[in-house]
Protein backbone atom coordinates (compact mmCIF):
# COMPACT_ATOMS: atom_id res chain seq x y z
CA UNK A 1 0.00 0.00 0.00
CA UNK A 2 1.36 3.53 -1.07
CA UNK A 3 0.95 7.20 -0.72
CA UNK A 4 -0.16 9.16 -3.21
CA UNK A 5 2.97 10.31 -4.30
CA UNK A 6 4.62 7.19 -4.38
CA UNK A 7 1.51 6.19 -6.49
CA UNK A 8 2.25 9.29 -9.40
CA UNK A 9 5.30 7.87 -9.31
CA UNK A 10 4.10 4.51 -10.18
CA UNK A 11 1.93 5.88 -12.89
CA UNK A 12 4.61 7.64 -14.61
CA UNK A 13 6.68 4.35 -14.49
CA UNK A 14 9.47 5.69 -11.46
CA UNK A 15 10.44 3.26 -8.23
CA UNK A 16 8.57 4.41 -5.38
CA UNK A 17 10.58 6.24 -2.46
CA UNK A 18 11.73 3.37 -0.19
CA UNK A 19 11.89 5.44 2.63
CA UNK A 20 8.32 7.32 2.49
CA UNK A 21 7.12 6.90 5.86
CA UNK A 22 4.02 7.45 4.98
CA UNK A 23 3.91 4.44 3.00
CA UNK A 24 4.97 2.90 6.12
CA UNK A 25 2.47 4.22 8.47
CA UNK A 26 -0.37 3.20 5.68
CA UNK A 27 0.67 -0.37 5.40
CA UNK A 28 1.04 -0.41 9.55
CA UNK A 29 -2.74 0.70 9.76
CA UNK A 30 -3.37 -2.05 6.83
CA UNK A 31 -2.44 -4.93 8.89
CA UNK A 32 -3.76 -3.76 12.33
CA UNK A 33 -7.30 -2.00 11.35
CA UNK A 34 -9.86 -1.35 8.57
CA UNK A 35 -9.49 2.21 7.64
CA UNK A 36 -12.15 3.92 9.54
CA UNK A 37 -14.34 6.19 8.17
CA UNK A 38 -14.86 10.17 8.07
CA UNK A 39 -16.42 11.44 10.95
CA UNK A 40 -19.80 13.00 10.32
CA UNK A 41 -19.48 10.70 6.38
CA UNK A 42 -22.90 10.12 4.63
CA UNK A 43 -23.79 6.77 4.17
CA UNK A 44 -24.09 5.31 0.67
CA UNK A 45 -21.67 7.68 -0.72
CA UNK A 46 -18.89 5.61 -2.64
CA UNK A 47 -16.23 3.99 -0.46
CA UNK A 48 -15.18 5.36 3.02
CA UNK A 49 -12.56 7.75 2.57
CA UNK A 50 -9.62 7.60 5.68
CA UNK A 51 -9.48 10.86 8.37
CA UNK A 52 -6.35 11.96 6.72
CA UNK A 53 -6.38 12.56 2.82
CA UNK A 54 -5.23 14.77 0.61
CA UNK A 55 -7.36 18.23 -0.33
CA UNK A 56 -7.93 17.64 -3.88
CA UNK A 57 -10.00 14.37 -2.74
CA UNK A 58 -12.27 16.82 -0.54
CA UNK A 59 -13.01 19.41 -2.87
CA UNK A 60 -15.25 21.31 0.26
CA UNK A 61 -12.46 20.65 2.65
CA UNK A 62 -9.83 22.55 -0.82
CA UNK A 63 -12.45 25.51 -0.73
CA UNK A 64 -12.19 26.68 2.72
CA UNK A 65 -8.21 26.35 3.08
CA UNK A 66 -6.14 29.03 2.44
CA UNK A 67 -5.00 29.56 -1.14
CA UNK A 68 -2.97 31.72 -2.85
CA UNK A 69 -2.49 31.55 -6.91
CA UNK A 70 -3.14 27.97 -7.18
CA UNK A 71 -1.48 26.76 -4.27
CA UNK A 72 -2.75 25.98 -0.59
CA UNK A 73 -0.66 27.48 1.97
CA UNK A 74 1.12 25.42 4.77
CA UNK A 75 -0.53 26.46 8.05
CA UNK A 76 2.76 26.01 9.89
CA UNK A 77 5.39 26.65 7.97
CA UNK A 78 3.64 28.96 5.35
CA UNK A 79 4.98 27.42 2.25
CA UNK A 80 3.35 27.08 -0.51
CA UNK A 81 2.42 23.73 -2.00
CA UNK A 82 0.27 22.37 -4.56
CA UNK A 83 -3.31 20.78 -3.83
CA UNK A 84 -2.00 17.60 -4.72
CA UNK A 85 0.71 17.18 -2.56
CA UNK A 86 -1.27 18.98 0.60
CA UNK A 87 -1.67 17.02 3.59
CA UNK A 88 -4.42 17.97 6.03
CA UNK A 89 -4.91 17.13 9.63
CA UNK A 90 -7.55 18.78 12.10
CA UNK A 91 -8.97 20.13 9.05
CA UNK A 92 -5.57 22.55 8.57
CA UNK A 93 -3.73 22.21 5.52
CA UNK A 94 -0.07 21.29 5.69
CA UNK A 95 2.64 20.59 3.01
CA UNK A 96 4.79 16.95 3.15
CA UNK A 97 7.44 17.79 5.32
CA UNK A 98 5.50 19.42 8.51
CA UNK A 99 2.45 16.84 8.36
CA UNK A 100 5.06 14.24 8.76
CA UNK A 101 6.65 15.84 11.60
CA UNK A 102 3.38 15.99 13.48
CA UNK A 103 2.79 13.11 16.24
CA UNK A 104 0.36 10.14 16.08
CA UNK A 105 -2.31 9.66 18.02
CA UNK A 106 -1.75 7.36 19.85
CA UNK A 107 -5.14 5.38 19.47
CA UNK A 108 -6.20 5.77 16.20
CA UNK A 109 -2.91 6.32 14.44
CA UNK A 110 -4.16 10.17 12.84
CA UNK A 111 -1.57 12.91 13.06
CA UNK A 112 -2.40 15.48 15.48
CA UNK A 113 -1.35 19.09 15.71
CA UNK A 114 -1.46 19.65 19.49
CA UNK A 115 -0.89 17.17 22.91
CA UNK A 116 -4.04 17.27 25.02
CA UNK A 117 -4.07 17.38 28.79
CA UNK A 118 -2.02 15.65 30.86
CA UNK A 119 0.38 15.10 27.72
CA UNK A 120 -1.27 12.57 25.74
CA UNK A 121 -1.03 12.54 22.17
CA UNK A 122 -4.70 12.15 20.89
CA UNK A 123 -7.50 13.15 18.44
CA UNK A 124 -10.34 15.45 18.87
CA UNK A 125 -12.38 12.46 17.78
CA UNK A 126 -10.82 9.64 20.87
CA UNK A 127 -10.46 12.59 23.26
CA UNK A 128 -13.93 12.92 23.11
CA UNK A 129 -14.35 9.08 24.72
CA UNK A 130 -10.85 9.61 27.34
CA UNK A 131 -10.93 9.92 30.99
CA UNK A 132 -8.55 11.52 33.39
CA UNK A 133 -6.60 9.69 36.11
CA UNK A 134 -7.60 10.84 39.87
CA UNK A 135 -4.19 10.68 40.60
CA UNK A 136 -2.19 11.56 37.98
CA UNK A 137 -4.18 13.51 35.63
CA UNK A 138 -3.07 11.64 32.61
CA UNK A 139 -5.87 10.81 29.75
CA UNK A 140 -7.03 7.43 29.67
CA UNK A 141 -8.39 5.54 26.99
CA UNK A 142 -11.54 2.94 27.77
CA UNK A 143 -9.44 -0.13 27.28
CA UNK A 144 -5.96 1.64 29.58
CA UNK A 145 -7.91 2.45 32.32
CA UNK A 146 -8.15 0.04 35.89
CA UNK A 147 -11.09 1.07 37.99
CA UNK A 148 -10.30 1.18 42.35
CA UNK A 149 -13.33 1.74 44.68
CA UNK A 150 -15.24 3.85 42.09
CA UNK A 151 -12.06 5.64 40.83
CA UNK A 152 -10.32 5.88 37.64
CA UNK A 153 -6.41 5.41 37.47
CA UNK A 154 -3.49 4.55 35.17
CA UNK A 155 -1.72 1.27 35.11
CA UNK A 156 1.15 3.19 36.86
CA UNK A 157 -1.15 4.48 39.79
CA UNK A 158 -2.61 1.30 40.35
CA UNK A 159 0.17 -0.54 41.03
CA UNK A 160 1.51 1.47 43.19
CA UNK A 161 -1.83 1.31 45.48
CA UNK A 162 -1.99 -0.40 48.84
CA UNK A 163 -2.82 -4.02 48.94
CA UNK A 164 -5.74 -5.34 51.40
CA UNK A 165 -4.00 -7.27 54.19
CA UNK A 166 -7.10 -10.04 53.61
CA UNK A 167 -7.56 -10.88 50.48
CA UNK A 168 -4.76 -8.70 48.73
CA UNK A 169 -6.88 -6.74 46.37
CA UNK A 170 -6.26 -2.91 45.56
CA UNK A 171 -7.26 -0.49 47.85
CA UNK A 172 -7.96 3.62 46.78
CA UNK A 173 -9.45 4.95 50.09
CA UNK A 174 -7.31 4.11 52.48
CA UNK A 175 -8.12 5.17 56.52
CA UNK A 176 -4.98 6.35 57.96
CA UNK A 177 -6.01 5.38 61.24
CA UNK A 178 -6.46 2.10 61.13
CA UNK A 179 -3.95 -0.37 62.06
CA UNK A 180 -4.83 -3.10 59.27
CA UNK A 181 -6.27 -2.33 55.36
CA UNK A 182 -9.11 -3.85 54.08
CA UNK A 183 -10.74 -3.12 51.22
CA UNK A 184 -14.81 -2.45 50.42
CA UNK A 185 -15.59 -6.55 50.04
CA UNK A 186 -13.85 -7.54 52.93
CA UNK A 187 -15.09 -4.77 55.06
CA UNK A 188 -18.54 -6.63 54.63
CA UNK A 189 -17.70 -9.51 56.37
CA UNK A 190 -14.61 -8.63 58.43
CA UNK A 191 -13.56 -5.92 61.00
CA UNK A 192 -10.40 -4.64 62.40
CA UNK A 193 -9.74 -4.27 66.05
CA UNK A 194 -9.19 -0.46 66.81
CA UNK A 195 -6.90 -1.71 69.41
CA UNK A 196 -4.47 -4.52 68.10
CA UNK A 197 -5.16 -4.37 64.76
CA UNK A 198 -6.15 -8.01 64.28
CA UNK A 199 -8.88 -8.88 61.13
CA UNK A 200 -11.59 -11.03 62.39
CA UNK A 201 -15.42 -11.78 61.53
CA UNK A 202 -17.59 -9.72 62.30
CA UNK A 203 -19.31 -12.06 64.70
CA UNK A 204 -16.17 -12.40 66.41
CA UNK A 205 -16.34 -8.76 67.80
CA UNK A 206 -17.39 -6.60 70.56
CA UNK A 207 -18.03 -2.87 70.70
CA UNK A 208 -16.32 -0.68 73.32
CA UNK A 209 -18.00 2.71 73.43
CA UNK A 210 -18.95 2.62 69.68
CA UNK A 211 -15.61 1.10 68.90
CA UNK A 212 -14.50 -2.66 67.37
CA UNK A 213 -12.29 -4.61 69.40
CA UNK A 214 -11.52 -8.30 69.15
CA UNK A 215 -12.85 -10.29 71.80
CA UNK A 216 -8.65 -10.58 73.30
CA UNK A 217 -8.47 -6.64 73.73
CA UNK A 218 -12.41 -6.64 74.81
CA UNK A 219 -11.47 -9.11 77.98
CA UNK A 220 -8.86 -6.69 78.77
CA UNK A 221 -10.53 -3.46 78.90
CA UNK A 222 -11.44 -1.77 82.58
CA UNK A 223 -15.21 -1.35 83.73
CA UNK A 224 -16.22 1.70 83.98
CA UNK A 225 -16.07 2.92 87.98
CA UNK A 226 -20.03 4.48 87.34
CA UNK A 227 -22.04 2.31 85.00
CA UNK A 228 -19.94 -0.75 84.57
CA UNK A 229 -19.50 -0.72 80.74
CA UNK A 230 -16.07 -1.02 78.81
CA UNK A 231 -14.28 1.33 78.62
CA UNK A 232 -12.41 1.97 74.66
CA UNK A 233 -8.81 2.47 76.07
CA UNK A 234 -5.69 0.88 75.66
CA UNK A 235 -5.32 -1.86 78.71
CA UNK A 236 -1.49 -1.45 78.44
CA UNK A 237 -1.45 2.42 79.16
CA UNK A 238 -0.68 3.36 82.47
CA UNK A 239 -2.53 6.55 82.64
CA UNK A 240 -5.52 5.35 80.85
CA UNK A 241 -9.14 6.96 82.49
CA UNK A 242 -10.90 4.36 83.78
CA UNK A 243 -14.34 5.59 83.06
CA UNK A 244 -16.60 5.75 79.67
CA UNK A 245 -16.86 8.54 77.59
CA UNK A 246 -20.66 9.32 79.03
CA UNK A 247 -19.98 9.02 82.88
CA UNK A 248 -16.06 11.30 81.90
CA UNK A 249 -18.47 14.19 81.78
CA UNK A 250 -19.00 14.15 85.53
CA UNK A 251 -15.28 14.16 85.95
CA UNK A 252 -12.03 15.86 85.38
CA UNK A 253 -9.18 13.35 85.20
CA UNK A 254 -5.84 14.21 87.19
CA UNK A 255 -2.77 15.62 84.92
CA UNK A 256 -0.75 13.38 86.63
CA UNK A 257 -2.17 10.13 87.12
CA UNK A 258 -5.33 10.49 85.25
CA UNK A 259 -7.08 9.36 88.25
CA UNK A 260 -10.61 10.73 88.04
CA UNK A 261 -12.09 13.80 90.27
CA UNK A 262 -15.64 14.46 90.64
CA UNK A 263 -16.33 18.42 89.13
CA UNK A 264 -17.41 19.20 92.63
CA UNK A 265 -14.13 18.67 94.13
CA UNK A 266 -11.97 19.44 91.18
CA UNK A 267 -10.84 22.91 92.42
CA UNK A 268 -9.76 21.73 95.51
CA UNK A 269 -5.99 20.96 94.46
CA UNK A 270 -4.88 22.91 91.36
CA UNK A 271 -0.89 23.83 90.53
CA UNK A 272 0.07 25.96 87.66
CA UNK A 273 -4.16 25.93 86.52
CA UNK A 274 -3.45 22.03 86.92
CA UNK A 275 -6.14 19.80 88.34
CA UNK A 276 -4.60 16.90 90.44
CA UNK A 277 -6.03 14.49 93.19
CA UNK A 278 -5.50 14.81 96.72
CA UNK A 279 -2.46 11.82 95.87
CA UNK A 280 -0.55 13.68 93.97
CA UNK A 281 -1.09 17.19 95.20
CA UNK A 282 0.86 15.66 98.47
CA UNK A 283 3.54 14.56 96.77
CA UNK A 284 4.75 17.70 95.02
CA UNK A 285 7.14 19.71 97.19
CA UNK A 286 6.47 22.33 99.35
CA UNK A 287 7.40 25.91 99.36
CA UNK A 288 9.31 26.41 102.15
CA UNK A 289 8.57 30.57 102.06
CA UNK A 290 4.77 30.54 101.24
CA UNK A 291 4.32 27.03 102.18
CA UNK A 292 2.60 26.28 98.51
CA UNK A 293 3.01 23.23 96.52
CA UNK A 294 4.90 23.52 93.03
CA UNK A 295 6.56 21.59 90.49
CA UNK A 296 10.10 21.25 90.70
CA UNK A 297 11.72 22.95 87.62
CA UNK A 298 14.06 19.79 85.81
CA UNK A 299 17.03 23.15 85.15
CA UNK A 300 17.67 23.98 88.81
CA UNK A 301 19.31 22.21 91.21
CA UNK A 302 17.66 18.72 93.20
CA UNK A 303 16.35 19.77 96.76
CA UNK A 304 15.15 22.63 95.79
CA UNK A 305 12.30 24.02 98.16
CA UNK A 306 11.55 27.32 97.13
CA UNK A 307 8.72 27.89 94.08
CA UNK A 308 9.10 30.14 91.14
CA UNK A 309 7.11 32.86 92.18
CA UNK A 310 8.98 33.05 95.61
CA UNK A 311 12.56 32.32 93.57
CA UNK A 312 11.74 35.84 91.67
CA UNK A 313 11.13 37.43 95.13
CA UNK A 314 13.88 36.27 97.42
CA UNK A 315 17.45 36.58 97.14
CA UNK A 316 21.11 35.14 98.99
CA UNK A 317 23.18 37.03 101.27
CA UNK A 318 26.57 37.21 99.80
CA UNK A 319 28.30 36.69 102.74
CA UNK A 320 26.12 34.27 104.78
CA UNK A 321 24.11 32.74 102.25
CA UNK A 322 20.58 33.52 104.13
CA UNK A 323 17.67 33.85 101.99
CA UNK A 324 16.67 37.37 102.74
CA UNK A 325 13.94 39.45 100.52
CA UNK A 326 14.98 41.67 97.72
CA UNK A 327 13.28 44.93 100.25
CA UNK A 328 14.88 43.47 103.01
CA UNK A 329 18.28 43.44 101.76
CA UNK A 330 21.20 46.05 101.71
CA UNK A 331 23.78 46.63 99.36
CA UNK A 332 27.17 47.37 100.53
CA UNK A 333 30.27 47.22 98.26
CA UNK A 334 28.03 45.61 95.15
CA UNK A 335 27.20 43.07 97.62
CA UNK A 336 23.48 42.16 98.76
CA UNK A 337 23.75 41.77 102.58
CA UNK A 338 21.24 40.83 105.37
CA UNK A 339 20.18 42.99 108.20
CA UNK A 340 23.16 41.06 110.43
CA UNK A 341 25.91 40.83 107.92
CA UNK A 342 24.93 44.36 106.95
CA UNK A 343 24.89 45.51 111.26
CA UNK A 344 28.13 43.75 111.51
CA UNK A 345 29.71 45.74 108.33
CA UNK A 346 28.69 48.83 109.99
CA UNK A 347 30.58 48.43 113.11
CA UNK A 348 33.94 48.46 111.45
Amino acid sequence: MYCKLCELRLRRGLRPDPACLECRHLSARAEAKPIPRLEGARTGQGTPRPLTMRFFDSPERSASAERLRGHLVCSRCRRLTLPSAARAAEDRVFCESCYLHLPLCRSCGERVISESEGGSVLCPSCRVNTSACERCGEMLLPEELYRCDGAVLCESCYDGLDECDLCGSKVYLVDETALSLLCSECKTSHAVCELCGAIDELAATESAEGHTVCLGCYERLDDCEDCGEAVFAHPDDPLRVRLCASCLDSYVPCDLCREPIPLAESDRYIVDDRVLCENCYDDLPECEQCYSHFFPDPKEERGETVCAVCRDRFTACDRCGRRICFTDAYELDGQLLCDVCNARASRR
